[in-house]
């Protein structure tokens, strides 16, 4: 019997709202950020961070 997983949603599986960093950032920032939030990854943006 072939299990199928369950369609999940972006919603269902994104922190919203969106952390977005700025290209530049330097990654120990970067890594930074992302521990202080909880979080597992951000979205580089060049037109600056959001959500911090």
């Amino acid at each position: 019997m072939e299990r199928k997983p369950k369609p999940y949603t972006v919603a269902e599986i994104m922190t919203s709202p969106v952390v977005t960093v700025p290209p530049d950032m330097p990654v120990e920032e970067a890594l930074h950020l992302m521990v202080q939030k909880g979080i597992s990854s951000v979205v580089v943006e060049p037109e600056g961070p959001h959500g911090t």
